[in-house]
C-alpha cells in the first residue's frame, strides 16, 4: 500500500512510532519542568524510605525540602539532617536549643515511641515543605537500574525511528538501493 510521500510504513507502525515519540517527549518535558521547578523554588526531593513518619507521611512519599538556617526551625517542623554516621534522618522537631554558633535539635519520628538517641547539632537543615504520597517510589525507580534501562531503551528506539536505514526513495517514489562506500571513503549512490 503506497501512501503520499512514498512511505510504505503501515498505519500500525506509524501509531507505535507516534506513541513512542509522544511518551518520550512527555517524559522529557516532565524532567525539564521538575528540574526548573526545583531550581526556581530552591527545593530538593527527598524519598521517605521508612515508616517512621507515618501516618502523616507514609513510606514511599516524595518530600520537597528547602534548606533553611537552623535558627529558623520551630517545634513541629519536619526536617532532614545528616547524622554523625552519615545517614540522612527526616523527623519532626520536638525541641530546639540555639546558641551563637549552632542549633541543637531533638527529633522524633511520628511513629516512634521515643525521640532520636542524640540531639543533632546543625547550622542548617532541609525543612520539608510538601510531600506527595507514593511518588517517591516512582522517583527511586527512575533513579535506579530500571530508570537507566528505560532511558537506554528510549534512546535506542528513538534512534531506530529517527535514523533512516536500508533502501531509500528517489524523488518521484522509485526505490533506490542504499549508498555504499568506495575504498577511499566516498559515497557512491547506486541507481534505481
Amino acid at each position: 500500500m503506497s501512501r503520499p510521500g512514498g512511505s510504505r510504513r503501515s498505519s500500525t507502525t506509524d501509531r507505535v512510532v507516534g506513541v513512542v515519540l509522544t511518551v518520550t517527549a512527555v517524559l522529557g518535558a516532565l524532567c525539564i519542568v521538575a528540574t526548573a521547578g526545583s531550581l526556581v523554588l530552591d527545593v530538593k526531593p527527598l524519598v521517605f524510605t521508612s515508616g517512621s513518619m507515618a501516618p502523616d507521611i507514609e513510606t514511599g512519599a516524595l518530600g520537597l525540602a528547602r534548606t533553611v538556617d537552623a535558627r529558623d526551625v520551630v517545634e513541629g517542623d519536619v526536617v532532614s539532617v545528616v547524622g554523625r554516621d552519615g545517614a540522612r534522618v527526616t523527623h519532626r522537631v520536638v525541641s530546639v536549643q540555639t546558641s551563637s554558633r549552632e542549633t541543637s535539635l531533638v527529633l522524633k519520628g511520628d511513629a516512634n515511641a521515643v525521640p532520636d538517641a542524640e540531639p543533632y547539632r546543625v547550622t542548617s537543615v532541609d525543612r520539608v515543605v510538601a510531600d506527595v504520597p507514593r511518588l517517591g517510589y516512582v522517583a527511586a525507580w527512575f533513579s535506579g537500574r530500571g530508570g537507566i534501562v528505560l532511558a537506554g531503551a528510549v534512546v535506542v528506539l528513538s534512534l531506530l525511528v529517527l535514523v533512516p536505514r536500508g533502501a531509500t526513495r528517489a524523488p518521484g517514489g522509485a526505490r533506490r538501493a542504499p549508498a555504499r562506500r568506495r575504498a577511499g571513503g566516498n559515497r557512491v549512490e547506486v541507481g534505481p
